[in-house]
C-alpha cells in the first residue's frame, strides 16, 4: 500500500491506492464501490473544499435567479437558450483555474469547465430537463426540449481549462504503446495527432460519477504545475477510481513518474510508486511531461 500522507485516511477494501481527506469523502468512494447511488451533486460540491455549501442553499441561489428571471415554465427550446444566456450572466462571472472548485461558482461566481458543467447539470436537472453531458476536450452540457438540443456551455473558458490540450501527444502515443492498447490496423495508418484526439478524447456522454473524476483530475493536474507531485497523484487515483479512462490513467502514471523522478525519496520509499507504475504504465522520462503552456483559444470546441 502507498501511504502517502498521516493525515490522509486509506481504506484498503475499496482500493489500496486510494486516501480520502475526511471522513464524508471516504463515505461517498464506499457507498459507489458498493453499488450504492450517492449524491452525485453533493459529491461534486465537496471536492476540493473543507465545508462544502449545502444542496439546499446552492438551489436557494438559483431560486434567487429564477425569481428576477422567471422561465420555470418552458415552451420551446428558444427559453432554454434565453437561460443559458440569463444563467452565464448572472453566475458565470469569473473565470477560475483548475483548482476552483464547484463551491466557488456559488459563493464567488468563479468557474471552470469542470464547474459549469456541474452546474448545468444541476440547473437542468433542478428543471427536469433532459440532458446529457460530454467531455470533449472541454467538458458541456447538451439540454433536449421539444425534440430540439441546444449545448449549454459559455463564451469563454478559463486558459487553464485548456493546459491539458497541449500536453506531450508523443508521450501519450508512447503510453498507448506500454498499456498495450489495442490499436486497430487502421489506428497504426494514422499519425499521432489521430490517435491522440481518438483515445485522448472521448466523444461518448459521460455521467455525474465521470464528471466528479474530471473534478479531481483538474485538481490532480493544478498540484502538478504547481510540481506537488504527491498530492497531484493521490487526487489523480480518485479522478482513475471513478473514471478509469486512458486519459486520466496516463495523467496518473505521469503523476507517479514525477514522484519518482522528481521527488526527494529513498530508493526504498520509491518502490511502492514504481509498483503501482507498473500496473498504469508510468511516465519517468521527464521530456515527455506535459507542459503548462498558454491557451491558442477560449472558444468552446
Amino acid at each position: 500500500m502507498i501511504t502517502l500522507s498521516t493525515t490522509a485516511q486509506s481504506i484498503s477494501t475499496i482500493n489500496p491506492y486510494l486516501t480520502f481527506d475526511s471522513d464524508t469523502e471516504q463515505k461517498f468512494f464506499e457507498q459507489i464501490n458498493t453499488g450504492e447511488q450517492p449524491d452525485y451533486f453533493a459529491l461534486l460540491l465537496m471536492i476540493g473544499t473543507k465545508n462544502p455549501p449545502t444542496k439546499a442553499r446552492c438551489f436557494s441561489l438559483i431560486n434567487n435567479f429564477f425569481e428576477e428571471y422567471p422561465m420555470k415554465e418552458f415552451n420551446s427550446a428558444n427559453k432554454l437558450k434565453r437561460l443559458l444566456t440569463e444563467s452565464e450572466s448572472f453566475f458565470l462571472r469569473e473565470p477560475g483555474n483548475n483548482n476552483t472548485t464547484f463551491q466557488d461558482l456559488f459563493d464567488k461566481f468563479e468557474f471552470n469547465g469542470a464547474t459549469v458543467a456541474a452546474f448545468y447539470a444541476m440547473l437542468l436537472d433542478n428543471l427536469k430537463i433532459d440532458y446529457k453531458i460530454y467531455l470533449g476536450s472541454i467538458p458541456y452540457v447538451k439540454a433536449f426540449y421539444g425534440g430540439k438540443a441546444v449545448d449549454f456551455y459559455p463564451k469563454s473558458y478559463p486558459e487553464s481549462d485548456y493546459a491539458y490540450i497541449y500536453s506531450s501527444k508523443g508521450s501519450f502515443y508512447n503510453y498507448l504503446k506500454i498499456s498495450k492498447t489495442h490499436i486497430t490496423e487502421q489506428g497504426k495508418k494514422d499519425n499521432v495527432e489521430e490517435l491522440f484526439k481518438r483515445y485522448f478524447y472521448d466523444t461518448a456522454a459521460i455521467n455525474l460519477k465521470q464528471l466528479a473524476a474530471l473534478f479531481y483530475m483538474n485538481r490532480g493536474m493544478e498540484f502538478f504545475w504547481k510540481k506537488n507531485y504527491t498530492e497531484a497523484y493521490r487526487q489523480m487515483e480518485k479522478a482513475y477510481f471513478l473514471y478509469p479512462c486512458h486519459r486520466v490513467r496516463w495523467f496518473t502514471g505521469i503523476s507517479l513518474g514525477a514522484i519518482v523522478t522528481k521527488g526527494k525519496l529513498s530508493e526504498e520509499e520509491k518502490i511502492p510508486y514504481l509498483e503501482r507504475g507498473v500496473e498504469l504504465g508510468a511516465v519517468y522520462n521527464p521530456d515527455e511531461f506535459p507542459e503548462l503552456k498558454p491557451a491558442a483559444s477560449s472558444k468552446h470546441p
